[in-house]
């Protein structure tokens, strides 16, 4: 039997609670929900968690990766659980490979599926900006980075409501990294994942000049206008525009 252990921080995901728990229930084990701050967390959100295992320490807020990767890989090695899930956001990106290569696991990334059979796990990835999907299996345990739109509003089965603490790494009273500031980018009024329609221009529309043709063109579709990155690393697009 083996635990499913997720990472919950620096926001909690009740939709990847949802997610895992047909995997806890195929590995036989208990579904872990790791929470890591400064300050004890609010477990009314992690109801659907078998247990809630915490760790608090000063380091921990604000987030910063140094000090979370830490927090991780101590909660695998002290767990061993069989597969460790994170969402692609923020923490997944930060977190995921590095705690993999610390503690010797697997990583699948981009996971828009994943099953149990024995000792392995057989997760669909989108690859190639989700053009295509691919299915891989790899021993447990692994680490497994799970894509949004695999995660769907579910029943929340609630758990058995545990609660453990893990003693915080030694690693948090020696970081080699520190939090200077937090800079809020200015709000330009666009929010591409609300648009009903976008316009979008690679590096084939030549040069900043040609921008303006296709912003008559988004305009004259009710659309808004996007780019892809070598567009907006030259600077012809603001980079809140940018997709892919």
């Amino acid at each position: 039997m083996g635990d499913v252990l997720l990472y919950m921080d620096p926001v909690i995901n009740e939709r990847l609670l949802a997610f895992a728990r047909p995997l806890a229930e195929a590995a036989g084990g208990s579904l872990v929900a790791l929470v890591a701050g400064s300050e004890p967390a609010d477990l009314s959100q992690l109801a659907a968690a078998d247990v809630v295992l915490e760790v608090i320490h000063p380091a921990l807020s604000p987030y910063l990766p140094e000090a979370h990767q830490a927090v991780l890989a101590a909660a695998i090695r002290e767990r061993a659980p069989d597969l460790v899930l994170l969402e692609s956001a923020t923490s997944g990106y930060d977190l995921a490979a590095a705690a993999a290569a610390m503690t010797g696991l697997a990583l699948v990334g981009y996971c828009v599926g994943l099953s149990l059979d024995g000792a392995e796990a057989e997760a669909t990835s989108s690859i190639y900006g989700g053009q295509l999907e691919a299915t891989v299996r790899v021993p447990l345990p692994a680490v497994c980075v799970i894509s949004p739109p695999a995660l769907r509003d579910e029943p929340h089965q609630p758990g058995r409501g545990e609660h453990a603490a893990l003693e915080p790494p030694a690693e948090l009273d020696s970081l080699r990294t520190k939090f200077v500031e937090a800079i809020t980018p200015a709000d330009e009024g666009v929010d591409l994942t609300k648009a009903d329609r976008i316009v979008c221009v690679g590096r084939g529309i030549g040069d900043a000049d040609s921008i303006e043709i296709a912003q008559e063109l988004a305009t004259a579709l009710g659309a808004e206008l996007a780019a892809s990155r070598p567009v907006i690393d030259s600077g012809w697009v603001p980079k809140v525009r940018q997709v892919g």
